[in-house]
C-alpha cells in the first residue's frame, strides 16, 4: 500500500509539472505574439493637399511618432483596435520614419523607415535629345507605363503627357520652342505619390547630334 501511493504521489507531480510546463509554453507563445512592431504600414499621397497619408497597425504603444529626417513632424494616437494615421506636410525627399511610443514616451518599437522610394515617383531619364530645323525630339524612360511626364520652362508648366510605355517619345515644333533656350525641367507623376524631382531636358540647338543624359 505504502509503495501503491508513492505512486500515486509521483503521477500527481507528473501532472503537476506537465501543467505548469504547458502554461509556461501559452505564456511564451502569447510574448511572442505581441511582440513590439509596427506591421501594414502603407502610403498615399495627396497632390492637391501636398500632403502624405500614412497608417498601419503597432502591436503595442499608445502613440506614434513621424520624423522627417531627424526633425519630429507628427505625432499620433494609437487607437483601441492598434490601428494609427496621420497626414503629414514636408518638402523635398528625405527618409521618414515612425516608431510607437509608451504613455512616459518611451520608445517600444524598432523605427520602420520609409525612403523616397516608397512614397515618391522615380525619376525619369532624359535617354535623347535631337534637334532638327522642324522639332526637337526627347526619348526619355520611366519606370512604370502608366502616369505622366510634364514638362516646365523657367518654372512654368509647358507640356504634359500621359505614359503609356516605359519608352516615350515627346516632340515640339519649331513655333512651339520660339524664344526658349537653356533646359526645360521634367517631372514624372504616378497616382497616389508624390511627383518625382525634376530632371533637365537641355534644349539643344538646330542640327546638334543625339545627346545622352543620365
Amino acid at each position: 500500500m505504502v509503495i501503491a501511493g508513492l505512486s500515486v504521489s509521483l503521477m500527481g507531480l507528473s501532472n503537476l509539472s506537465s501543467t505548469t510546463a504547458s502554461a509556461a509554453s501559452v505564456k511564451t507563445i502569447q510574448k511572442a505574439q505581441t511582440k513590439a512592431v509596427l506591421q501594414k504600414v502603407s502610403t498615399h499621397y495627396n497632390s492637391k493637399a501636398k500632403s502624405l497619408y500614412i497608417s498601419g497597425f503597432a502591436t503595442q504603444g499608445n502613440k506614434i511618432v513621424v520624423k522627417y529626417g531627424i526633425k519630429k513632424i507628427a505625432t499620433t494616437n494609437i487607437n483601441a483596435k492598434h490601428e494609427f494615421d496621420a497626414n503629414v506636410k514636408f518638402t523635398g525627399y528625405k527618409t521618414i520614419s515612425l516608431y510607437a511610443v509608451n504613455k512616459a514616451n518611451k520608445r517600444v518599437t524598432p523605427i520602420v523607415k520609409l525612403t523616397a522610394n516608397r512614397y515618391a515617383t522615380p525619376n525619369p531619364t532624359v535617354e535623347k535629345s535631337h534637334r532638327t530645323s522642324k522639332a526637337i525630339n526627347y526619348d526619355l524612360t520611366t519606370t512604370k507605363n502608366k502616369g505622366s511626364l510634364v514638362f516646365y520652362y523657367q518654372g512654368k508648366k509647358f507640356y504634359s503627357q500621359k505614359v503609356k510605355s516605359t519608352k516615350t517619345r515627346i516632340s515640339f515644333t519649331q513655333d512651339q520652342l520660339k524664344g526658349k533656350k537653356g533646359n526645360f525641367t521634367v517631372r514624372y507623376f504616378q497616382t497616389g505619390k508624390k511627383a518625382s524631382p525634376a530632371v533637365k531636358a537641355p534644349i539643344v540647338k538646330v542640327g546638334s547630334v543625339t545627346q545622352i543624359f543620365y
